[in-house]
């Protein structure tokens, strides 16, 4: 009887027991394929895609902004013992900008329900980060996903029921303001302390943005992971544990290693029973990742097809759990803007709130007058910006007749807008700036080829200047046409 309550004891021990494994990295070539991540350090300042550190010369143009996205991902085994699989998904991100907590953005996917092992999370091209500038020089992700079993664990459980009761109230998911970040900050520390055992996946890394200070000579040989439009894609590899592996301990030496040898058939009973009862990896799953087997399609991580196949086949990769991030570059940072100008305020005033001294007129002074200045500065923001006023332009576009030498761009610039040193662009070339008699800024545009006449087509006009201290530019689109 005791030797049956050992086993049953050894049995439940071993089917709980869940391990992060090895997680592998690969980016996706233009043609599908898994490649390694890595890139030489020159591609930092030079390569197609690359996400820039803001500044002057990348402002707007679309070089600085990004956003990340979870498209998808296979969960191949998920630790429980019978009961309702949750998943939950908590990612962090982290830019040094200002040197507190505000750097951190914490985000919450989930609770999903019902899922079973061996099939896709129920969601698909989840925005996790951005759009946003990048302000720093590295962007630092931790991403785990989570499995609790809510017979299982009756603190997991009241979690679970909190999360899913006030997630969408709250933002969990896209969490805004400062009191949501707060709020989704503290969820997931209650959630990362309450059972690692069903942490089925975690990942940690630091993404390089592109900067031209790296053009350093010495950097030739350096290898670094770089924040580039595209898509990662990550494969967990199994790996072995007591009682679930039969030669967790004789492994590397076999019969060589008599000790081991002989632990592992003593615990064969019990490796036997967890693998038939409980969700132990396979074969497959605890074999090496071969990359050069498989390549990514719009429905996810599939076998490349045979040379007798169609190549309209679909062949899942279902051997490991799996999961492909998207890195878009660009889009409107405008929302991540207004977040970043009332988050500082809202937290000085959430301290206030819970000071033990009480709320004091003299305390609300300054976190109002801070709260007044940015709730005016985001009504600036939803005022119209720089506008066209020069004869044949309209709706941003400004017009000009084909076989001419040069033309006239003026705008009005509100005067909370800063502009540059640097001189406004026609497709890259310089303008002049002409005298000015009244409000309006005016521009001689000329071809980016001297004494060339306008050829028909269109072009862009680029102006950079400074609102609250964040580098922005305006582009008007200039069309040569045959009249006007």
């Amino acid at each position: 009887m005791r030797l049956l309550l050992f086993i049953v004891l050894c049995l439940l021990l071993c089917g709980c027991t869940a391990s992060t494994g090895d997680i592998s990295i690969y980016s996706v070539a233009p043609d599908k394929k898994l490649i390694p991540p890595l890139v030489a350090a020159k591609e930092l300042y030079s390569a197609d895609g690359m996400i820039y550190k803001t500044d002057e010369a990348h402002a707007l143009s679309g070089d600085d902004t990004f956003s990340i996205y979870l498209t998808d991902t296979y969960l191949r085994y998920l630790p429980d013992i019978g009961g309702d699989n949750e998943v939950l998904i908590v990612a962090e991100f982290e830019e040094v900008v200002t040197g507190t907590s505000s750097d951190t953005i914490t985000k919450i996917l989930g609770p999903y329900d019902s899922i079973a092992d061996a099939t896709k999370a129920p969601f698909f091209h989840k925005a996790l980060y951005g759009p946003k500038r990048m302000e720093s020089d590295l962007l630092s992700i931790k991403l785990k996903i989570y499995e609790y079993d809510l017979d299982e664990n009756d603190k997991a459980g009241s979690i679970i029921d909190f999360i899913a009761t006030a997630g969408e109230a709250l933002s969990l998911s896209n969490p805004v303001t400062a009191q949501e970040i707060k709020v989704a900050k503290e969820v997931a520390k209650s959630v990362t302390g309450t059972n690692d055992n069903d942490l089925v996946l975690q990942l940690d890394l630091d993404f390089v943005a592109g900067n031209s200070l790296y053009k350093h000579t010495g950097n030739k040989n350096v290898n670094v992971l770089p924040l580039k439009a595209g898509e990662i894609v990550l494969i967990k590899k199994e790996v072995c544990a007591i009682g679930r592996c039969y030669d967790y301990f004789s492994k590397e030496e076999g019969i060589r290693n008599p000790v081991g040898y002989a632990t592992d058939i003593l615990l064969s009973p019990i490796t036997a029973m967890t693998i038939g009862l409980t969700d132990t990896p396979a074969g497959s799953s605890l074999s090496d990742v071969e990359p050069q087997t498989l390549e990514v399609r719009s429905k996810g991580l599939v076998h490349k097809s045979k040379s007798d196949e169609s190549p309209e086949k679909v062949n899942y990769f279902t051997d490991k759990t799996w999961l492909r991030l998207s890195i878009l570059k660009g889009g409107d940072p405008s929302l991540w803007e207004k977040r970043k100008l009332l988050s500082p305020i809202e937290a000085a005033i959430n301290e206030l709130l819970k000071s033990s001294t009480g709320i004091k007129s003299d305390n609300l002074t300054a976190p109002i007058a801070s709260l007044n200045k940015a709730k005016k500065q985001l009504v600036e923001m939803k005022q119209g910006g720089i506008k066209l006023v020069s004869n044949n332009s309209s709706n941003n576009t400004q017009y000009i007749l084909q076989g001419e030498t040069s033309g006239v761009i003026c705008l009005d610039i509100p005067t909370r807008f800063k502009l540059t040193h640097a001189l406004p662009l026609l497709d890259g070339s310089p303008q002049q700036e002409l005298p000015s008699y009244n409000k309006y800024k005016c521009y001689k545009v000329m071809p980016s080829v001297k004494a060339q006449p306008f050829k028909k087509g269109t072009l862009y006009f680029q102006i950079n200047y400074t609102v609250n201290d964040v580098l922005k530019s305006h582009i008007a689109t200039v069309k040569v046409v045959d009249e006007l």
